[in-house]
């Protein structure tokens, strides 16, 4: 951010954009691990689900099960509950050094990096699904006027 500005303030007629790596790394589909992509088709699902069933004003959310193997499972969120919102990261999973992470921190985080994804690329670039345009001419009772 400070550099944009520097940048911006220094050489007249440059359009600075700015995007901090943390947004980049979690927006890239290539960098994006196996639960990642299994856990967005599940949200995915659910999100179809909950619309055909009428629900509105949800999010879908990923709970975690307490099985010390890895599973999700999916639920509904009233957006209100969830809206600005901050989930902190517990103080028990920082290291004496107020910095590092510790083994608890790991043995959460590890099972979301695991696997890869393989994607296509056509000349170097990755190919994602394309749908197809289907026309519904059926709308949803809830939302009819």
């Amino acid at each position: 951010m400070a550099l944009g500005e520097i940048v911006e303030q220094n050489i007249p007629g440059v359009k600075v954009r700015v995007a901090k790596p943390g947004l980049m790394q979690r927006a890239a589909a290539h960098s994006a691990s196996k639960t990642d992509v299994d856990e967005a088709f599940l949200a995915g699902q659910a999100a179809v689900e909950a619309a055909i069933n009428g629900e509105t004003d949800k999010m879908i959310t990923l709970l975690r099960g307490d099985a010390e193997a890895y599973s999700v499972e999916t639920g509904l969120a009233t957006l209100s509950d969830i809206a600005n919102g901050v989930k902190k990261l517990p103080r028990e999973w920082i290291n004496e050094d107020g910095v590092s992470m510790n083994f608890q921190f790991l043995r959460y985080a590890q099972p979301l990096v695991v696997g890869e994804v393989v994607l296509p690329h056509d000349n170097g670039v990755p190919v994602f699904a394309r749908l197809d345009k289907v026309r519904v001419d059926k709308v949803l009772p809830a939302y009819e006027a």
